[in-house]
């Protein structure tokens, strides 16, 4: 979980990000939500998402309906999100 403060609705994304299996209904804005106060969100010329933290990059592509298109992009987000956290725990304890 990241160590910046979160609201109620970003927790419980984040939550679900991190639920095992992934959840079928991931809601888009939600994440954006999340991305945008964790990270620099840059939207594409093409409406994909280009999320920097701590020197990771996230890209991410806008899905058709309202909902995170697959597990693959949730794994993503996973992913990017321990990393990023990662790299900024060592830089506060190096």
């Amino acid at each position: 979980m990241p160590s910046l403060p979160l609201t109620d609705a970003q927790r419980r994304t984040c939550t679900a990000i991190f639920q095992y299996p992934s959840p079928p209904d991931l809601d888009w804005s939600s994440v954006c939500a999340l991305l945008d106060t964790l990270g620099e969100v840059t939207e594409e010329p093409d409406g994909n998402l280009r999320v920097t933290r701590n020197g990771q990059t996230l890209a991410l592509h806008q899905p058709r309906a309202h909902d995170v298109a697959g597990t693959s992009e949730i794994m993503a987000m996973r992913h990017f999100i321990e990393q990023s956290e990662s790299v900024s725990l060592s830089a506060r304890n190096g």
